[in-house]
């Protein structure tokens, strides 16, 4: 099986990660798909990478390191649905000519990486 790489840069206004301890703001800096392509007609597995660059905080506290990067893994079953759920949610009070044109961007995305 071999592996095949689509990436993209990837700009994104700040994104709020919380954890039960502490949040931290976060940008979007680059997206990555790995496929596997099955070499005898088997099927292959994708997974999709975003990274991730942490603003950083005014005052460090203590003497830890600050967290410079952070990544996201999703397979591409997930990524799907969890694009298409944000894809709904973003478009929701938007007008009929903002979701076409969306759709019609979509399509260039697809062929784009295909």
């Amino acid at each position: 099986m071999t592996t095949k790489a689509i990436t993209r840069p990837l700009h994104t206004s700040g994104i709020t990660v919380m954890s039960n301890i502490t949040s931290m703001e976060v940008r979007g800096s680059k997206i990555t798909k790995l496929a596997g392509t099955a070499d005898h007609g088997g099927s292959s597995a994708s997974d999709i990478y975003i990274d991730l660059e942490v603003e950083p905080k005014p005052e460090p506290s203590g003497q830890d390191p600050q967290t410079e990067e952070l990544g996201l893994v999703l397979n591409a079953a997930d990524a799907l649905e969890l694009g298409l759920l944000l894809v709904a949610m973003g478009l929701e009070d938007k007008t009929p000519d903002h979701v076409a044109a969306t759709c019609d961007r979509l399509k260039a995305l697809i062929e784009d990486v295909a």
